[in-house]
Parts: C-alpha cells; structure tokens; sequence
C-alpha cells in the first residue's frame, strides 16, 4: 500500500511567484495568513470560510488559490462585496507547483475543507494537508472524522466546520500548533514513504 503522502518541490527551471503586486503586497502584511487551494468552491464550504474572516480583517488575511470551483467564483465575489470585506483574495488561475510551494511558504495556515454529502468526501484520505505540513504550515481543516483523528492525535490544528473558532484558537496558539507540526517533520516522512514504495517496486520485479 502506497500512503497518499506527498510534498511539494520547486523544479529546476522555476522563476518566481506571478501573482499581482496587490497580492504581493499582502502577503507582507502582519496579519495570519490562511490559504486554500480549493478555489471558490461551494461545496467544500469555502462560502462559509470568507464569511468567517469577515471578524477577523484586522487579523486575518484569506487566500482562495486555483481554479477549482470555477464557477462558483460570481458567488464568493458577491459574499466579499456585499461585506465589504478588504482581507481576502482570489487567485483564480492554478499556480504551477513551485509557485503554489512559494504561496504556502508565504502563508501561515493551510486550510483543508471537505464536505461530507457522500462516503468519499467524508472519509477523505487527504494528501492535500501534508503539502501544508511538509512546509510546517498548522492547518484548519473540517469535521472529517480521519482530519479530526489526525488533528486530535497530533495536535498541528483545528477542525471547524464552521470555521470561526479555528481561527481565533490560531490566532491565539499559533505558535504550539506550529511547533507540534516542525516536531513531527512530515516531509522526511515524504521521503521515507517514496524511498519505501521504490524498494516494494525492486522487490517485486
């Protein structure tokens, strides 16, 4: 069995961040910074994620990366206009991987969101969350009960459906829940996992 452990990395030929000088900017700022990389979608609950931020603009700066949920995006942008909400933004377009490596690097906390309409989603094996973790970044996931068991036994973030009191339990330990995440060194465990499943290939040829 191969576990769903990844990391990213920066590839040879990788040139830089491209994103807007306003985005840029933003991340400079002293504030926590939170980055999905599920897009606009609905329906892994990001709707309820920027209504969440909206207590938090003069703490919290919120990062939407990626074109997944596409067509969603009228439906975020209206939430941020009719808020008046100054603190998130919307990278529609999906960053190569080096340039998503550096955004994360740039961030302070990953978010995982899963809806739980269906088994899959509910019982999600997420490689998503260790892309946060091999960069030491803490995460707010949701109530899916293998991010809940992760979450409970490792203490490296939140769960939160309705993600608000994650937040402010960030906003508040930011530094033990990254501490647990540095202590647990997720990207050797990459490593280790890749080395392993190249000896299982070997032995089987």
């Amino acid at each position: 069995m191969f576990e769903n452990v990844r990391a990213l990395s920066f590839p040879d030929n990788y040139s830089g961040l491209t994103v807007s000088q306003k985005i840029l900017g933003s991340l400079s700022e002293s504030k926590l910074k939170l980055i999905s990389t599920s897009g606009c979608s609905v329906s892994r609950t990001n709707d309820l994620l920027v209504k969440a931020v909206e207590q938090f603009q003069d703490s919290v700066n919120l990062y939407l990366v990626g074109s997944y949920g596409i067509e969603d995006c009228p439906e975020i942008e209206n939430i941020i206009s009719e808020l008046n909400l100054s603190n998130v933004y919307l990278i529609k377009e999906n960053l190569n991987e080096g340039e998503l490596k550096e955004f994360i690097k740039a961030c302070d906390v990953g978010i995982v969101n899963y809806h739980m309409k269906d088994i899959n989603n509910t019982y999600c094996a997420s490689g998503k969350i260790y892309e946060f973790l091999a960069e030491n970044k803490p995460v707010i996931t949701t109530e899916n009960p293998p991010l809940l068991r992760m979450l409970d036994h490792y203490q490296i973030g939140v769960a939160d459906n309705e993600y608000s009191d994650a937040i402010q339990k960030l906003l508040d330990n930011y530094d033990y829940y990254q501490k647990n995440v540095i202590n647990l060194n997720f990207r050797e465990k990459v490593l280790a996992n890749n080395q392993q499943l190249a000896k299982n290939i070997i032995s089987n040829l």
